[in-house]
């Protein structure tokens, strides 16, 4: 029995080791009439179930395996068989010649299609395509697909796999022609492999095989996207062949490829989407990039957001920090950041260190796929804050629970440290003078922010999230996009700033509360500096969702313990409220 090895290289941390391919040979021989009798030849690497011998796999049938025959359904009640009896199951006793399919459904009528999921079974393969016709009934099986055996490993303790996800730039589900025995495919179209619902547990001791049927074909750009949990939260691995490597599969023949699961942890598991991510642990995370903000109302077109597409790739735009980055950093290859089928991952410093980091995701504008971001040419379509601080309390006022620190906050002051906010945008700026002592901007505060002083859109800001809009006393958005309501006291939209379960306060939620903590910003001057806020150790300015008329919306002022009517250009600390 031949077999081969072959080492590929992966993006990703782990590498794909493909071997052991050897030869199957399926005979299943049914008579004709309403009883068709179909028997196994030999031995094999696959099987509606496969049992293991000495020199490889028999091929055996399972008991209540259906098989469609012009259009009728049979099913056997025979178990881990070489020869089994199929009788009519539903539909009308077939006549010659026949054409029969396993598994059943993928055929009825007109074009077969091979489906795009499949079910886990354990160290099995559940529903291996064949496909046989004959004149005279007697019916030669012969597989229409190759296998991918998925022996998947972890350095991580209590994790079990709940779903893969394969595809690649050539198509392994959808209509199929035959060809030499062979299902080909058109289209590019992937195969999810759904595992049961409390998953299948994966170690660092040994290997579990995942099988997965596809069509024979030589892939390019493999993509191998892994969900698993630990019984609390949901991790993903994402990993994909180099463009200069393929991996050959080959009808009949079983294909290895070994992982070492490294997971991240997904921040927006569960539909926890927002502008502010908070993590408060060294480890690897991810978030859906392709969701704007909290994924809800978007109040440009007073309907539910679309989805981000066409992202090329993901940036640090700016980090805050004092002996370490919120990103793990090297300086040989910059950030541990990356970008993959719709997901930013990135790793923390190995030991945690409070502090912001500021991240967008862009498109190419040079028509390509960008591998680094090119300020003058890319196209901002989306921004976050990576907020690492130990997990956020809770302290009461009017009856409502409103974050223990401001947006942003790190440790200096009791968190009372946070970013500025203008009203409506979700972008987070510094204090004229940065603010933070002793953590600092990388890369320094006066090239990080820039100023417009015209009035700009949504649509800008999203584009420029680091340009504060300072006009002097006025709003920074024209009166029609005013009354959109970009914060709004009714509904958390993808504008507003803060973390999953939190919320800009309204008016209503701050009125009649004689003090919040300062927000222990300096003065900025007003005009005279790119980026602009109010707040010093005396006096704090806070924002809420609240408007009042353009051009202004309601804020509260420590100063005078009292709410006030500003202007939506300027420049506020948040302090969050529970949703």
């Amino acid at each position: 029995m031949k077999k081969h090895s072959i080492l590929l290289s992966l993006f990703a941390t782990a590498s794909l080791l493909v071997g052991c391919q050897n030869e199957i040979d399926i005979d299943k021989s049914p008579t004709s009439g309403t009883a068709f009798t179909a028997s196994i030849e030999g031995t094999s690497d696959t099987r509606t179930s496969l049992k293991e011998n000495s020199s490889g796999y028999d091929v055996m049938w399972t008991a209540n395996d259906e098989i469609n025959i012009n259009r009728a359904v049979f099913s056997t009640s025979s178990d881990e068989t070489k020869t089994a009896s199929f009788t009519l199951k539903s539909g009308t006793n077939p006549t010659s010649p026949y054409k029969a399919y396993y598994p059943a459904n993928i055929y009825n009528g007109g074009t077969p299609v091979l489906p795009a999921e499949q079910t886990y079974a354990a160290d099995n393969i559940s529903g291996y395509p064949m496909y046989a016709e004959s004149e005279t009934g007697n019916l030669n099986f012969k597989n229409l697909c190759g296998i991918l055996r998925l022996n998947l490993g972890t350095t991580m303790s209590g994790m079990k796999v709940k779903k893969i996800i394969v595809s690649a730039d050539q198509g392994m589900s959808g209509p199929f022609t035959i060809t030499s025995n062979a299902a080909v495919v058109s289209g590019t179209a992937g195969v999810t492999l759904n595992c049961p619902t409390e998953g299948v547990a994966i170690e660092p001791t040994a290997a579990i095989p995942f099988y997965i049927a596809v069509p024979a074909n030589t892939y390019t750009r493999l993509n191998i996207i892994l969900i698993a949990t630990d019984g609390t939260n949901e991790y993903r691995q994402d990993l994909t062949l180099k463009p200069d490597k393929s991996i050959k599969v080959e009808r009949s023949k079983i294909s290895d490829i070994n992982l070492t699961c490294d997971f991240s942890l997904v921040l927006s598991a569960g539909g926890k989407n927002a502008n502010t991510y908070i993590y408060s642990a060294a480890g690897k995370y991810c978030f859906d990039a392709t969701v704007k903000g909290n994924g809800g109302l978007d109040p440009v077109t007073n309907a539910v957001a679309t989805k981000l597409s066409d992202i090329s790739g993901v940036t640090v735009l700016w980090e805050l920090y004092s002996q370490g980055r919120a990103i793990k950093y090297d300086p040989s290859s910059a950030y541990d950041i990356s970008y993959s089928n719709g997901y930013v991952f990135f790793r923390s410093p190995d030991t945690f260190i409070q502090g912001d980091a500021y991240i967008a995701v862009y498109k190419d504008g040079s028509g390509g796929t960008a591998k680094q971001y090119d300020k003058a040419n890319d196209e901002i379509l989306w921004s976050w804050l990576i907020w690492a601080t130990p997990e956020p309390g809770t302290m009461s006022h009017n009856s409502k629970d409103f974050m223990d620190r401001n947006l942003g906050g790190i440790e200096v002051d009791n968190y009372i440290r946070g970013f500025l906010y203008q009203w409506g945008r979700k972008d987070p700026f510094s204090a004229a003078n940065g603010g933070f002592s002793p953590y600092s901007f990388i890369p320094a505060i006066s090239s990080v922010f820039s100023r417009s002083v015209s009035i700009q859109s949504m649509a800008y800001t999203i584009a420029h999230p680091t340009t504060f809009i300072l006009l002097g006393d006025r709003a920074w958005m024209s009166e029609s996009e005013y009354t959109m309501k970009f914060w709004n006291d009714d509904v958390k939209t993808i504008y507003d700033p803060c973390p999953y379960g939190w919320r800009v306060p309204t008016k209503g939620n701050i009125d009649g509360i004689s003090e919040l903590p300062d927000t222990g910003l300096t003065d900025g001057a007003y005009n005279s500096t790119p980026y602009h806020g109010f707040g010093n150790p005396e006096t704090g300015y806070y924002r809420t969702s609240t408007q009042s008329a353009y051009p202004n919306a309601w804020s509260f002022c420590n100063d005078g313990r009292n709410l006030m009517d500003w202007e939506t250009d300027t420049g506020y600390a948040i302090r969050p409220v529970k949703e």
